[in-house]
């Protein structure tokens, strides 16, 4: 380094990058620092910098102030800059020469990057503790689940299994045969829907006195021995439950027109209800959340011309799920509530006979 810092102007600039590193926190709401520590903060910085000239100084100013969960990044860089932009000013009053400005800027990026380095390895040293405090937390959960599950098992006491068929709520109850570690070894009563159970990637348990219903990951299952293995267990409410509304999957895919003033566009049904419908679309469709349509379908014979509102625009997978809530007439709640008992019944037929 030149005899740069040794310039007038970085002794007279002290207090001024001191005010504007004060103004530049006072307008970051995550800072709980007195003006006091501030000043005191920015005043060391600014020694470090420019007088001392210590990178290594200022890397474990920055080290403290994050261990003391302080960040300033911000700060610094805008009064970095403003620093600059003052700088030019001074070399154009005085008529000095732009190699100074050159290598002021060269500094200051060398003192930034180095700021975001130790920055970067803060947050990396944080990512590993939270990480280290999410496996203790997990463990003392699976615990948990370990101890009720054990004591279910002794006292053999029953308990419900739920999954989702088509939509339609499928339950059989089931005792916990043994208990291994993070998984249960469970064993259905009798049955009929057992099959709906084969597919299902996550099934929900419900325990008497359990403040919510048990989330489990399905592993295995034997259909011979009747048991399904299940680990992953978590406390949560069961989305299909928070409906207001029974959905049903129609047994046929038939064809849904939504119209949006004059855009109109074709999709496939995904379900249905009395509250809404689902639809997919093989292109993103120019529909936003709380649009007004007009959802136009045929429903067992019946051609329905249902005014709506868009809940919901999501990718999944290959194709976009539009969520459309109905605001239907007597009439055609009449048409679609007793199509979702029939298919209901139908679904739970179709499991019977699998």
């Amino acid at each position: 380094m030149s005899n740069l810092f040794s310039d007038q102007f970085f002794k007279d600039y002290k207090e001024e990058f001191i005010n504007h590193f004060v103004e530049q926190s006072k307008e970051r709401n995550d800072c709980i620092l007195s003006e006091g520590t501030i000043r005191t903060l920015a005043t060391n910085i600014y020694d470090a910098l420019f007088f001392s000239v210590s990178i290594e100084k200022f890397k474990k100013l920055v080290r403290n102030a994050l261990d003391s969960h302080v960040d300033f990044i911000v700060c610094l860089t805008k009064s970095s800059m403003l620093l600059i932009k003052d700088y030019i000013d001074y070399i154009l009053k005085n008529s000095l020469s732009f190699e100074n400005l050159k290598e002021l800027v060269e500094y200051t990026e060398k003192f930034l990057v180095e700021a975001e380095e130790v920055y970067s390895v803060h947050i990396e040293k944080l990512r590993k503790e939270v990480n280290n405090l999410k496996k203790e937390k997990d463990k003392e959960v699976g615990e948990a689940f370990t101890r009720i599950f054990t004591l279910l098992k002794d006292k053999e006491v029953p308990i419900m299994l739920i999954t989702f068929y088509k939509e339609v709520p499928v339950s059989c109850k089931a005792l916990i045969d043994n208990v291994l570690e993070s998984r249960i070894f469970v064993s259905f009563e009798t049955c009929s829907y057992m099959k709906a159970f084969y597919d299902s990637s996550f099934i929900y348990l419900k325990i008497t006195n359990a403040p919510k219903p048990i989330k489990a990951k399905k592993v295995d299952i034997f259909p011979e021995k009747k048991t399904i293995i299940l680990e992953d267990f978590s406390f949560e409410e069961i989305p299909q439950e928070r409906r207001k509304f029974v959905r049903v999957e129609p047994e046929e895919k038939f064809v849904v027109t939504v119209v949006k003033d004059k855009y109109s566009i074709k999709g496939i049904v995904a379900d249905i209800s009395i509250g809404g419908i689902g639809v997919f679309f093989k292109t993103k469709p120019e529909l936003s959340l709380g649009d007004k349509v007009e959802v136009n379908f045929i429903l067992k014979g019946t051609p329905l011309s249902i005014e709506g509102e868009v809940r919901y625009v999501i990718k999944q997978g290959e194709v976009y799920r539009v969520g459309i809530e109905f605001k239907l007439q007597p009439k055609q709640e009449e048409i679609i509530a007793e199509y979702v008992m029939q298919r209901q019944f139908e679904i739970l037929k179709e499991l019977k006979m699998m």
